[in-house]
């Protein structure tokens, strides 16, 4: 192996298979450049599904985002009402109005001031809109811990005080486990509309989480 550069006018010269090689390096180089397209689309295809995970661990603007684009997976309408007030207006067929408030915390709970300030939106579309509706309060708690080491959103006295406004509160979490199984087809969304409308308190989604095959459910 020689340090020396190739000199310009070799280049004019020619060998027996030197074509054939030629054609094989250019053929590979086109087929590396294809193969580099399709595995960053693929990369972006794989990050954008994975969004899905945010339901899990995100907090803020970007919460409400991921839940909202999950309620309308389940088939809701969902519509930002005011910047200042509830986080959403939920509408499915059928079914009153619901105000939607989203938080997400590190902490293992809620404060029973995030539910007041949810009936206090409730009372305002009663007031303003002459319409009866819905109190839905979504939650990540504890949004840093893994899974199984989740527990309920609020306290006992908590979840008495969302029973006596109709305020039903609803794990993110739980939206996620929603999200699978309604892309699996695992999901009669009618009868889950039916359950949160007619919720006080927590809903449980046990239930739900037991439908999920075992790739895909949480430990």
């Amino acid at each position: 192996m020689t340090n020396l550069p190739e000199p310009k006018w070799v280049k004019g010269l020619a060998l027996p298979e030197q074509k054939t090689l030629n054609d094989e390096v250019l053929s590979k180089h086109e087929e590396l450049i294809r193969v580099q397209k399709e595995l960053a689309a693929a990369e972006v295809r794989l990050e954008t599904y994975k969004r899905w995970y945010r339901l899990l661990y995100d907090d803020g603007q970007s919460l409400e985002e991921i839940i909202k684009e999950g309620l309308e997976l389940l088939g809701a309408f969902v519509v930002k009402t005011s910047r200042e007030k509830d986080d959403y207006r939920l509408k499915v067929r059928g079914f009153v109005d619901g105000v939607v408030e989203i938080k997400g915390t590190h902490n293992m709970k809620f404060s029973i001031g995030a539910l007041r300030q949810l009936a206090g939106w409730m009372d305002e579309a009663n007031a303003s809109d002459h319409i009866a509706v819905k109190g839905v309060f979504i939650g990540n708690s504890a949004r840093n811990d893994e899974l199984s080491s989740r527990g309920k959103l609020f306290e006992t006295n908590c979840e008495d005080y969302a029973n006596i406004k109709d305020i039903v509160i609803v794990r993110s979490m739980d939206i996620f486990c929603l999200v699978i199984l309604k892309q699996l087809d695992l999901l009669k969304v009618g009868v889950f509309w039916e359950e949160l409308f007619a919720c006080k308190g927590i809903l449980d989604a046990g239930k739900y989480w037991k439908l999920l095959p075992g790739e895909f459910s949480a430990s």
